[in-house]
């Protein structure tokens, strides 16, 4: 039996998930349209939220910058985006602008919190990588009925097909049609974390007017069509992307899993950004954790030397799912209560 990887999504509180498929044999105006009546309401208040925002941040001037040089303009990516905007009905107060500028809500600079998501690499003695990730930020919007409603409120899972096979999986929010958090079966699992302190959005504007990439769409395709994580990783870290960030990926055979500190442009572009971090068979360290600052530098936050501290209270033969689950989920886990 090969070896696998597993990432789970951790979210407070902890509920059970939408599942839908999306089936790319379809014509990509189908594809996404039973997510879309699924979360029309809340998908309607989203961007009349994004929409707002936009209007206060952006000159538009500014704004047509980033439809022109920082959004994806594949035909395919266009398309869907075009079905979702046609599924919400007519009369709408936003435009697909809106949605197209949606999907690079990182690039634009989000989120600006001072702490962000997290994740975790654990290989147990045999080597198979347990990958675990969480996501620690706010998306608020109010409902018609007054309600507050945040990510947790709109997250579901996706399942690809192509072929009438399960290609991959992703944690997903209506709307966004890249990945951020995501898993080939049998191949790989992938993350994005912010990479705080340098996600400046004119910088990352200036990036994408000379041919830097945004991450989700072009990450959806490798899941698609990558089936291994060698490849992806090497694929991924030759890739120009538009903003400096975190990529964390694990892999289905022993000892696969990496964390790349992406730079604007290239992979470690800049003499400061740590090397790609990975495990090498069974020696070194057993564990890979990234927060939201580089691993080479002085913390930013308590989260990082109080997790390496906890961890080292353990060993390689304690790795398990629950041991990965529990890092997020059980209060002596919870560095935040511990912090407090």
């Amino acid at each position: 039996m090969s070896r696998w990887a597993l990432w789970t999504f951790l979210v407070a509180p902890v509920v059970a998930m939408p599942h839908f498929d999306i089936n790319l044999d379809l014509p990509p105006r189908q594809r996404w349209l039973e997510v879309t009546k699924y979360y029309r309401q809340e998908i309607l208040t989203m961007m009349d939220t994004w929409e707002a925002m936009l209007q206060a941040t952006l000159q538009p001037a500014e704004k047509a910058d980033w439809l022109r040089y920082g959004t994806d303009n594949s035909e395919e990516y266009q398309e869907e985006l075009l079905g979702i905007y046609e599924g919400l009905g007519t009369n709408l107060s936003f435009s697909l602008d809106t949605l197209n500028l949606f999907n690079i809500l990182y690039e634009m600079g989000s989120p600006t919190l001072t702490q962000a998501c997290s994740g975790l690499l654990a290989a147990d003695v045999n080597g198979k990588v347990i990958h675990g990730r969480n996501m620690d930020y706010q998306f608020l919007f109010k409902m018609p009925d007054e309600t507050i409603k945040d990510w947790p409120d709109v997250t579901f899972e996706a399942y690809f097909w192509k072929g009438g096979r399960r290609i991959f999986m992703g944690i997903q929010w209506p709307i966004y049609i890249g990945v951020h958090t995501a898993m080939r079966f049998n191949g790989w699992s992938f993350e994005q974390n912010t990479r705080l302190g340098m996600n400046d959005p004119q910088l990352n504007l200036e990036s994408a007017k000379g041919g830097g990439k945004p991450y989700g769409f072009l990450v959806r395709k490798l899941m698609e069509t990558t089936p291994d994580f060698e490849t992806a990783l090497s694929k991924i870290n030759a890739t120009s992307f538009l903003a400096p960030q975190y990529f964390i990926l694990a892999g289905a055979k022993p000892f696969e899993g990496a964390v790349i500190s992406m730079d604007r442009f290239s992979a470690q572009n800049l003499s400061a950004t740590p090397p790609v971090r990975r495990f090498s068979d069974s020696a070194g360290p057993w564990f890979l954790l990234q927060t939201n600052d580089d691993a080479n530098k002085f913390p930013l936050d308590h989260r990082r030397p109080m997790t390496a501290t906890i961890l080292a209270m353990h060993g390689q033969q304690d790795v398990s799912i629950n041991f990965v689950w529990d890092w997020r989920r059980n209060r002596r886990w919870n560095l935040w209560q511990l912090w407090k």
